[in-house]
């Protein structure tokens, strides 16, 4: 089975959220900094996801390229076997 990384992006978010609570328990500082700290976090957890997301879309959308490819392949062959079979049983008759 195939490793599809959204354990990786679960694992990253709530990492991010500890990490976060974490901060804030050991540096208190007043409102305003901590607010403008947890923008800051939102924000790079934010770009993180949104290239992981990216990353599994490129990924899939590879895939499913290839797939297609295979398929359309498989097809035309097919095709040419069915059309081979069906001289082959006219000539019989």
């Amino acid at each position: 089975m195939k490793h599809d990384g959204s354990g990786n992006i679960l694992a990253f978010i709530l990492g991010g959220i500890v990490g976060a609570g974490v901060a804030l328990l050991l540096a208190p500082k007043s409102g305003k900094e901590t607010r403008n700290q947890l923008r800051g976090y939102a924000s790079n957890i934010e770009d993180k996801v949104k290239k992981q997301y990216d990353d599994i879309k490129d990924f899939t959308t590879y895939e499913v390229d290839k797939i297609k490819e295979k398929t359309k392949a498989a097809m035309e062959e097919g095709k040419k076997i069915f059309k081979k079979e069906m001289k082959e049983a006219k000539e019989t008759d």
